[in-house]
C-alpha cells in the first residue's frame, strides 16, 4: 500500500494560530505532530503518545477522489479511522483515510489548544466534526 500525507487548507491557518500560542514550543509541537502524521500508516496501536480517542468507520463513509491522470473526481467508498490526541499543550485530531486498492492517505485537521479544547468539542463530537471535513476533501488517490 502506498501512503501519502495530505493536510486540510485549514491547515494553513491553524498553525499559525498554534505557534502563537507559545512561541518556544509550537514548532516545536508541530514537529513532533508532523512525525506523529508519518507514524500512523499501519494505524495507532504502537503511537507514542497514544491517542485519548479513536473512532473508526469500516463502511458507510464515501469520500471523493480524484486519480492523479484524471481531471475529474467521483465518490468512493472508504474506511476512516480518526485519533484524538492531547499531548504539546495541543488536542489534536488525525484522520487516516483508505480506499480501495493501493492507497493510504492521512490527513492531519483541526488543531487547537488545550485551552480552547477544554471549553469546546468532546473528544466524539471533534471525531464528528472531522468526518464531515474528511468528506468534504477531494482526496488524490
Amino acid at each position: 500500500m502506498r501512503f501519502r500525507i495530505i493536510g486540510h487548507p485549514d491547515l494553513d491557518q491553524q498553525v499559525p494560530q498554534v505557534l502563537a500560542t507559545d512561541p518556544n514550543q509550537g514548532p516545536l509541537a508541530v514537529a513532533k505532530i508532523r512525525a506523529l502524521l508519518e507514524s500512523i500508516d499501519e494505524g495507532a496501536a504502537d503511537l507514542e503518545p497514544a491517542p485519548v480517542a479513536q473512532q473508526s468507520w469500516e463502511t458507510g463513509v464515501i469520500v471523493h477522489a480524484q486519480r492523479d491522470d484524471e481531471a475529474t473526481s467521483g465518490p468512493v467508498p472508504a474506511q476512516v479511522a480518526i485519533y484524538v490526541f492531547e499531548a504539546w499543550g495541543l488536542r489534536f485530531a488525525i484522520a487516516r483515510v483508505e480506499v480501495p486498492g493501493d492507497a493510504v492517505i492521512g490527513a492531519l485537521l483541526l488543531v487547537e489548544t488545550q485551552a480552547v479544547a477544554a471549553k469546546g468539542l468532546t473528544s466524539r463530537n471533534l471525531s464528528l466534526a472531522l468526518l464531515a471535513k474528511v468528506e468534504e476533501l477531494v482526496w488524490p488517490i
